[in-house]
């Protein structure tokens, strides 16, 4: 029997790059769920380059309904022990994020019900051995992944490496598969000012820095965009898809209008009002996360609400410390800063200071006691400066005994105290280091994406395009030497699997 392979391909079009290529390598049976605008269903439903043996149009199975079939929903979550409601709160369109449609109950319930009713049917059809597909960012993607691991399908996403600039595959975002401890991983010797130059060399903060600022860089490309959005594109998405709900031309452009002043505004608060000085005193270092991006809304879906957090965090520090918040460096670019009101309101609280986001976040770490982030990648790169730290989130790099996983902010006065007396050591960060290194293989996520948004999206500006497949055979033949490699390491990993 072939294996089955079920892809989940979305805008980023990497997904659908590799799997052309595995095809080429692997015979089996492959098959596809669509996440993607309507300008760019036809590219998809005319293609030729992948034979799949069968498609969902994701978006074609979600329509406007008033019947909500709850008992369905009760014994899914009954089934699957999935709770249907985290998954829908902590979705950036439905709730407090979207500015252009207020989704009610009932619309959220629809949802929810056909596409639980899709994914299951779609699992049921196929019986998949294996679902290939990108980290989730969004809800229906991630309660997908969901449903296939309580099925017992193995799911493989590409993760970023947090540093040396490669991707690993797994099957939990930012978690090493079959890494439960340390013990039996070999260090490789190194002391903590070759680990740090390693990390100096290329970490995932920079990166994603480096791939912000160069993302929607192009001012002609963004006239091209605005030009194909407003006289070209006939807007069937505000009809077909809920992600596009109220999203009316004239009503993205004035958002955009006033998202450019605003971000004008809140900036100016910034530079004027936060401090760029590091002071010589003891201070806890909490770094804020972009938001609303998945980190947070997914991996810490009961931690959203980042003042409250900086309020609990504020009130279990020991006396004689501070607590340094500074503000993610991409907020600005990526979501036009956070509203004044709410740095205000973390200025108010007696014990907290609030850092400029251009303030190094190395040298906050390096002179910092001790680090607290929800999900971030500062809990990792303080192990490599010797200085513990506290996370929220249930990531993979939790497995270092410097960084102490919080459950609930009634043991956090607690563990503070106990993480800011731990001393780290070296040897578990080389074991890390090495698993870690083990796992990894070379692959420029960030810059293949980079690719795709200059070739396709008018450098990321617009995602609503029709897709030419001329561009799409050129792109496919000019990446072949990356893609071939990718497609062999997913390759590798399927068989070692089966083995298994």
């Amino acid at each position: 029997m072939p294996d089955k392979i079920l892809f989940w391909l979305d805008a980023h079009l990497l997904y659908y790059c590799l799997s052309y290529y595995m095809q080429k390598k692997h015979p089996a049976d492959y098959y596809a769920i669509i996440d993607i605008p309507d300008r760019s269903k036809n590219f998809f439903e005319q293609q030729k380059f992948v034979n799949f043996k069968k498609t969902w149009f994701y978006h074609d199975n979600i329509t406007k309904k008033d019947q909500i079939d709850i008992r369905y929903l009760e014994s899914f979550e009954e089934k699957y022990s999935i709770n249907l409601w985290k998954f829908a709160i902590n979705e950036r369109l439905f709730y407090k994020y979207n500015q252009f449609h207020k989704f009610s109950k009932n619309e959220i319930l629809s949802i929810l019900e056909q596409e639980c009713k899709l994914f299951e049917n779609i699992l049921h059809e196929v019986n998949p051995n294996y679902v290939i597909m990108q980290d989730a960012g969004l809800h229906h993607g991630n309660l997908f992944s969901e449903i296939c691991k309580k099925n017992g399908i193995r799911v493989i996403i590409i993760n970023i490496s947090k540093f040396g600039g490669g991707c690993y595959l797994s099957e939990k975002i930012h978690t090493i598969d079959n890494l439960d401890t340390l013990d039996k991983i070999n260090p490789r010797g190194r002391n903590i000012e070759e680990l740090q130059k390693l990390l100096n060399k290329s970490s995932l903060s920079t990166s994603l820095m480096n791939y912000t600022n160069e993302t929607r860089k192009s001012k002609l490309a963004l006239i091209r965009a605005a030009f194909q959005m407003l006289f070209v594109s006939d807007n069937q998405n505000i009809k077909t898809h809920y992600s596009y709900y109220g999203r009316t031309k004239l009503h993205v452009l004035s958002n955009e209008i006033f998202s450019i002043l605003k971000t004008k505004i809140r900036g100016n608060f910034i530079d004027k009002s936060c401090i760029q000085k590091i002071e010589d005193e003891k201070f806890v270092y909490l770094p804020l996360h972009q938001e609303p991006e998945r980190s947070l809304l997914l991996d810490a879906p009961f931690y959203t609400n980042q003042i409250e957090t900086t309020r609990n965090i504020a009130k279990s520090i020991p006396i004689g410390y501070v607590l340094y918040v500074k503000e993610h460096p991409t907020q600005g670019k990526s979501r036009g800063w956070r509203p004044i009101t709410e740095y205000k309101e973390i200025m108010e609280m007696p014990n907290v200071k609030m850092i400029h986001p251009s303030v190094s976040s190395t040298e906050l770490i390096k002179k910092s006691a001790l680090v607290i982030s929800i999900g971030g990648t500062a809990s990792l790169e303080a192990a490599f400066y010797e200085k513990p730290s506290i996370m929220f989130a249930n990531l993979g790099y939790a497995i270092l005994p410097s960084i102490f996983k919080i459950n609930s902010f009634d043991n956090l006065s607690n563990t503070i105290s106990q993480a800011l007396k731990t001393k780290i050591n070296p040897i578990d960060l080389d074991k890390y280091v090495t698993a870690l290194e083990d796992a990894s293989f070379d692959f420029d996520w960030l810059g293949f994406i980079r690719k795709c948004h200059k070739r396709f999206y008018y450098d990321g500006n617009l995602v609503d395009v029709e897709i030419d497949p001329l561009n799409m055979e050129q792109f496919l033949n000019e990446e072949g030497s990356t893609l071939e490699k990718l497609a062999d390491i997913h390759i590798q990993n399927l068989t070692t699997n089966h083995n298994d």
